[in-house]
């Protein structure tokens, strides 16, 4: 999914560019001298200046799933790979391939409503690692999608039970990164994440909205609210996916929100 996100930026890097400098001159106009922090998320630094962040952090930890993401981190890095700059290859969650091994036989059986309900996301480890700072890249909304398509893999048609325990289930996954994060108790923290989803179709007069926020609890942890606005708030749209490059059928546009938190609610 790595590569993916990477080729689409490729082919849409005009209407990705907006979003891409929105964060990064939020995270440089925010991030105060710190001495170890974690990058929740840190892709191929697509929208991180790495350079910039090690000018104000004595340590770096760069977390992605995605083994692909090595290359950039190292050539970003330079010298300080290794050293100052610290790569985390693991799944952020620490419990996707445990869940995925069950999939198959659930979705055969006629379980996997069942299956889904039963899943209870755990409070990841890096909770307990003391960083002073933490900037989380759209992991609160990229965690819950990246298990939706392993579902959607094995059944890509959910029945309405199926679908709404699935739904549940994105939203513990979703709430165990937010408690993790607060779990931490970190002095700062800048948290960047989609909130909505607009789909449009060039030929209709209205737009389909879905929420990317699957856990209320998350949502007033976090103060994800758009009436509540702060000079360490903001948030503009991302056109993740304009009609006609990615698909004839309909474009997608997602409302970014991007909060500096200094307290947390647990």
């Amino acid at each position: 999914m790595g590569r993916a996100i990477e080729d689409r930026g490729i082919r849409c890097a005009g209407w990705w560019e907006p979003h891409l400098r929105c964060t990064r001159e939020f995270l440089e106009r925010g991030v105060p001298a710190s001495k170890k922090v974690a990058v929740f998320g840190a892709g191929r630094l697509l929208d991180l200046n790495l350079k910039r962040l090690l000018e104000r952090c004595e340590v770096v930890h760069l977390f992605d799933a995605d083994p692909g993401c090595m290359r950039a981190w190292r050539a970003a890095a330079g010298k300080e790979f290794g050293k100052r700059v610290v790569p985390r290859i693991v799944d952020l969650t620490e419990c996707l391939d445990e869940w995925s091994h069950g999939l198959a036989r659930s979705a055969r059986v006629g379980t996997l409503a069942e299956y889904l309900t039963s899943r209870e996301a755990p409070i990841p480890s890096w909770s307990g690692e003391g960083f002073e700072g933490v900037i989380s890249l759209n992991m609160l909304g990229q965690i819950p999608l990246y298990w939706r398509d392993r579902v959607l893999t094995g059944k890509s048609e959910l029945s309405d039970v199926e679908a709404e325990a699935l739904m549940r289930c994105m939203g513990r996954l979703q709430a165990a990164h937010a408690e993790g994060i607060a779990q931490l108790q970190p002095t700062w923290a800048a948290i960047i994440t989609d909130t909505e989803y607009y789909f449009y179709d060039v030929d209709q007069p209205e737009w389909r909205v879905e929420s990317a926020v699957f856990d209320e609890k998350t949502r007033d942890m976090l103060r994800l609210r758009p009436e509540s606005r702060t000079p360490r708030s903001e948030s503009w749209l991302w056109h993740v996916a304009p009609q006609f490059i990615e698909s004839d059928v309909e474009g997608e546009i997602h409302r970014v929100e991007a909060r500096f938190l200094t307290s947390f609610k647990r």
